[in-house]
């Protein structure tokens, strides 16, 4: 069977470990690559998760930013419902 030829340089560093990872389990490097692009086009997108960068509103990077700063904060909780009960407090605050 003739088929396409797909061409990808990458460093001789990550080739050499590619194809000895791929040994260790069976496989040649051209043989892994096919079954990357099997999974790919089953999956209809890439066969593993990608990081991506979490995408926050100003209001919640602010909230973030006085987390990390341990400003306008009103614990520590040691239960949930006391948690709920500053929530609320400082929600009845707001319409005052």
């Amino acid at each position: 069977m003739k088929g396409a030829l797909i061409q990808v340089r990458v460093d001789d560093v990550v080739k050499k470990e590619a194809d000895t990872l791929f040994r260790d389990l069976g496989l040649d490097t051209q043989t892994a690559i096919r079954m990357f692009l099997r999974d790919a086009i089953s999956r209809q997108g890439l066969p593993f998760d990608v990081q991506k960068r979490p995408a926050y509103n100003a209001e919640t990077l602010a909230a973030m930013e006085d987390a990390r700063l341990l400003r306008g904060l009103h614990g520590p909780f040691h239960t949930v419902g006391e948690m709920t009960a500053s929530i609320l407090a400082e929600d009845e605050g707001d319409d005052v």
